[in-house]
């Protein structure tokens, strides 16, 4: 059957609707990703998270810079935020600090250098609780 369309012209019968392909994932696509990165909105370039494990004490710079404390690989999951003159030894502080802990608040790190570390810290806490309305965990002073 035809009906009628646009201005009553009739238009031909279609068939029967062909399904759309469906892309196939393989099993390595969650390893081929790169690590998530934080966005927050500032001009700040952060590194890929990473564990919170002194294996990857290598990958965090020895500049000074701005680093989050994460429970999960989301943003929304930032428990910590600092500004530190050495990366990498708050890193390794981090990581031993952590270690001694049965429930450790953090997992995860990120990190982004910088020349005014405490001033950035303290905008990227206000950038943060403007996006998510809340204040990171550990920096709420309770």
């Amino acid at each position: 059957m035809s009906g009628f369309g646009k201005r009553g012209v009739t238009q031909p019968a279609r068939g029967p609707a062909r399904p759309k392909p469906v892309a196939r994932r393989t099993q390595d696509t969650l390893r081929e990703r790169p690590p998530p990165r934080v966005q927050t909105g500032s001009s700040l370039h952060w590194t890929p998270i990473l564990p919170l494990t002194a294996g990857y004490a290598q990958e965090v710079p020895d500049d000074p810079g701005v680093y989050m404390l994460l429970s999960a690989k989301r943003e929304v999951d930032v428990v910590y935020i600092a500004g530190v003159k050495d990366l990498r030894a708050e890193f390794l502080s981090e990581v031993e600090r952590h270690g001694q802990l049965d429930h450790p608040q953090a997992r995860y790190f990120s990190c982004a250098t910088t020349p005014a570390p405490f001033e950035q810290a303290e905008s990227e806490r206000r950038v943060f609780k403007r996006r998510f309305g809340f204040v990171p965990r550990l920096n709420s002073g309770f």
